[in-house]
């Protein structure tokens, strides 16, 4: 009897535990939707491809009477020039996606947010893609 005593005892405080911490509301939101609708993010998506096409035409011109060990160089030299490029012409598209989840999930009233799909185990209460999306324009 003490032992079913116990036993319930513990049950009851892991369902108290249990239930205080599920108070926390979790969304999530499908980037890549939200990305493909983003004219932001298919404007940098065009300027960082018309920079690597130039940096293609720049590695051409100047490595064609480079040595070996030159062109390889040259070609870390450009693809640090791409990156730096395309992290500055993606910064802005990132902060405003940030701000477009942050404002979505602070008027839902959700506490935590995922990439669909990320989220292994756990209920998701709500889907805010959609309210992203319209904050991005």
């Amino acid at each position: 009897m003490v032992k079913e005593l116990a036993m319930a005892a513990v049950l009851t405080l892991s369902t108290f535990s249990v239930t205080g911490t599920a108070l926390a509301a979790t969304g999530v939101v499908d980037v890549n939707a939200v990305l493909q609708q983003s004219t932001d993010f298919q404007n940098a998506g065009k300027k960082v491809a018309a920079e690597q096409q130039k940096l293609q035409e720049q590695f051409a011109k100047e490595s064609a009477s480079l040595t070996n060990k030159d062109k390889q160089a040259l070609a870390e030299k450009l693809n640090r020039q791409l990156a730096e490029f395309e992290q500055k012409t993606m910064t802005p598209v990132q902060q405003k996606l940030h701000a477009a989840v942050e404002k979505a999930a602070k008027a839902k009233k959700i506490d935590t947010v995922v990439v669909s799909g990320a989220l292994l185990l756990g209920p998701v209460d709500t889907d805010l893609t959609e309210d992203v999306k319209a904050n991005m324009k």
